[in-house]
């Protein structure tokens, strides 16, 4: 997938996160605690990275490790039930695998289209990238990010503020491309 539709499709996401955070997290009042470990939407969203993963590992399997591609194929399916009955906190692990996988994809994205301020969009790249390992590594985290969001107005018009700082640069950064090519 190309540079502007990767970058539109990840806007779009910031800007559920945005919402999430600005809206949600102050009209729903139980979501601090729900979304966090929600098993179905994460199982869904974790089956996706591992499908995603899969698909960047299989060109490493070449000559004598060709033959562990038949077997990866099984184990994707069954990690993702695994992880539907052994993983806590599921929905931010895996949204934390979704960051990560996608901002490798926009990085590689963005060298191939050469865009303007590579520097700086590799840097808001990276800076998401140690968001996603957070998210898998101390997924506790985003739940007490997103119970900061819902007591306090500073903690969500600064979540809200960031989002919002990484939206409308991907939309710059987007728009830049359009007019170059």
């Amino acid at each position: 997938m190309p540079f502007i539709p990767s970058t539109s499709a990840f806007i779009l996401f910031l800007l559920l996160g945005l919402f999430l955070f600005s809206y949600g997290t102050k009209h729903w009042p139980n979501l601090w605690k729900t979304l966090p470990r929600q098993r179905i939407a994460g199982v869904v969203m974790a089956f996706i990275c591992l499908l995603w993963a899969a698909d960047y590992a299989f060109p490493m399997f070449e000559g004598q490790l060709e033959n562990f591609k038949s077997v990866l194929k099984i184990l994707i399916p069954v990690l993702a039930v695994l992880s539907f009955f052994f993983l806590n906190f599921l929905f931010t692990r895996a949204l934390g695998g979704l960051l990560l996988l996608s901002m490798s994809h926009l990085l590689h994205q963005a060298f191939v289209a050469q865009i303007p301020m590579r520097g700086f969009f590799g840097v808001l790249c990276y800076s998401i990238i140690v968001a996603g390992i957070l998210c898998l590594a101390v997924p506790w985290h985003f739940r007490d990010l997103m119970e900061k969001t819902k007591t306090c107005t500073k903690w969500r018009l600064g979540t809200s503020a960031v989002l919002l700082f990484y939206c409308i640069v991907f939309i710059a950064l987007t728009i830049s491309e359009t007019i170059t090519s």
